[in-house]
């Protein structure tokens, strides 16, 4: 007999609710707002959920930048680089023990994954946020091809990482990312003619395979031709690999700037150089190897016109 009540109650409940939202379905159509202002792609029920999910999306990216902080100043200390433990401690101090994934790079830079959401956050080296809105990630060769035709159309990828999700195996000429003139003098390049790299580019310890480049379009050749203050991390350039025509190394032709940063690269490729081919500018070059053929004088960097800061085998 109790039982019955109790589910007479929770039917009178739900038939109250039902009850009340029709009602206010009904007073705002005599309102004169009607269903399709309600729920249509620009309604009021569809602008508050918006609302909301903007929201959501910057209270958790506020929480990411508070564990960057949190960590940076542990011990009363001020770390220039992200702290492994600490930050993992931070992040569960935000978003609890199981609330996330952590992917650390080695290098002073993470990918976060927030498991409830599941938007990612690229934690740079330099302690900057990017967050899922500027996080590019590419699983095949198309899509490689697709980020590179972008960048040589004029899309530089500044504030942006772009990230290997596998292994790919390229077919056919490689066309490079990112574009320089053969006529370009390498001490002054033309920005507005030449198409720059800018972004974060990094490779998650995925290989790509079958990097073949003959052309002579660029004045140098490699995965990419030419990196403006970009950075380029964690990726191998696999056996089966030859850059000639050009001069050419596996990984970037041409590095220029103040700030490029290139780490934990790898290059099995046969070339002038190994991992880049030249750089003006003060850069940093850090943990990579060569196992690829060098045909010019160089190694790891084939011509070095400023500031480098390498350590690499």
């Amino acid at each position: 007999m109790k039982e019955n009540k109790k589910i007479l109650k929770r039917k009178e409940r739900g038939i109250t609710l039902i009850a009340l939202v029709i009602t206010i379905i009904v007073l705002l159509i005599l309102a004169g707002v009607s269903i399709a202002m309600l729920t249509g792609e620009n309604g009021i029920l569809t602008q508050a959920t918006n609302a909301k999910e903007s929201t959501d999306k910057a209270t958790e990216e506020e929480k990411v930048n508070m564990a960057v902080l949190g960590s940076s100043i542990a011990d009363n200390g001020y770390s220039e680089i992200l702290d492994e433990a600490s930050f993992r401690q931070e992040l569960t101090n935000q978003f609890g023990n199981n609330g996330y994934d952590l992917v650390v790079n080695g290098d002073g830079s993470f990918i976060i994954t927030v498991k409830e959401s599941q938007r990612k956050y690229y934690v740079n080296d330099d302690k900057t946020v990017i967050n899922s809105d500027n996080i590019i990630e590419i699983s095949s060769a198309e899509e490689l091809a697709n980020f590179r035709d972008d960048v040589n159309s004029g899309n530089s990828y500044e504030g942006k990482a772009v990230l290997l999700t596998s292994d790919i195996t390229l077919s056919g000429e490689w066309e490079p990312i990112g574009f320089i003139s053969p006529e370009t003098d390498s001490k002054n390049p033309n920005t507005t003619t030449n198409k720059p790299f800018r972004g974060i580019f990094d490779g998650c310890n995925h290989t790509i395979n079958n990097l073949k480049i003959s052309s002579t379009d660029n004045k140098y050749n490699g995965l990419f031709s030419f990196v403006l203050d970009g950075t380029i991390r964690n990726v191998t350039i696999g056996e089966n690999s030859e850059i000639t025509g050009s001069s050419g190394a596996g990984v970037v032709g041409y590095l220029y700037g103040f700030k490029g940063n290139i780490s934990n690269c790898v290059n099995y490729a046969n070339a002038k150089a190994g991992i880049v081919v030249s750089i003006a500018g003060q850069h940093t070059i850090s943990n990579c190897k060569n196992y690829g053929e060098i045909t010019g004088s160089g190694g790891i960097v084939g011509v070095t016109g400023d500031t480098l800061r390498s350590s690499n085998n």
